[in-house]
């Protein structure tokens, strides 16, 4: 069984880490002022926003989606004179956002009727963590894989009592100014691609094959920039 294609928030946050480099590159060479050109930053907030919207498969993920839309959209106002208040004054958007996430993710949980252990419809898992983190642990016995993304946040995904529907699972694990930990059963393979960019991505997994069952492989990717990702048994 091959490997599915990443999702659209993937091929985002890759575009926007390709970016961030150019952005770096073009500035250390001289070409870019990078006081000037540092009003942009807010784009990151939006891609990353315009991401949540379109691979969110609940209404929690899109609302946070949407805040850090707003949030973006606002601040690349403030820096081009066209708003008032900045990121001193517009931070508790971030807690306000927080807040009704939760609720939206405790009264519309979704079709799986679990809030914390279980995979979205389908066997796939999706999260975001921006200044903050999350604690998941999945029992399923149809995960197919999913999405890990944490920013000035964390995350830790303790996958040691789920099974895999097919041979073949792929994570897509990325921390910006994070970290995130993936915990896995002991009989499964391991492969990881992931990049770390002033970070690390770790493999520390020993592989362990049980007698009576077939192998089932775990794909890891991402990125780990100024963060760090580890896979462990």
């Amino acid at each position: 069984m091959s490997c599915r294609r990443g999702s659209q928030g993937g091929i985002l946050t890759g575009l926007l880490i390709v970016a961030v480099g150019l952005f770096l590159l073009l500035t250390q060479m001289g070409f870019i002022n990078f006081h000037a050109a540092w009003r942009l930053w807010p784009a990151a907030l939006v891609l990353f926003g315009i991401a949540r919207t379109l691979d969110g498969n609940s209404i929690a993920q899109r609302v946070w989606g949407v805040t850090l839309i707003v949030i973006g959209g606002l601040l690349f106002a403030h820096y081009f004179g066209h708003f008032r208040f900045g990121m001193d004054e517009l931070w508790p958007l971030f807690v306000i956002g927080g807040g009704l996430s939760l609720l939206f993710q405790t009264y519309w949980p979704g079709r799986s009727g679990q809030q914390y252990d279980s995979l979205e419809p389908g066997g796939s898992l999706n999260s975001v963590n921006i200044f903050g983190g999350t604690d998941r642990k999945v029992r399923d016995r149809n995960f197919r894989g999913g999405n890990m993304f944490a920013c000035f946040g964390g995350f830790q995904l303790d996958l040691t009592q789920a099974e895999m529907d097919g041979d073949t699972a792929v994570i897509e694990a990325t921390a910006v100014f994070g970290g995130g930990e993936i915990r896995v059963p002991q009989a499964w393979n391991v492969i990881v691609e992931g990049t770390g960019i002033f970070g690390g991505y770790e493999d520390s997994t020993q592989h362990t094959a049980v007698q009576g069952q077939g192998t089932k492989t775990l794909v890891v990717r991402g990125a780990a920039i100024f963060g760090g990702v580890e896979v462990k048994n």
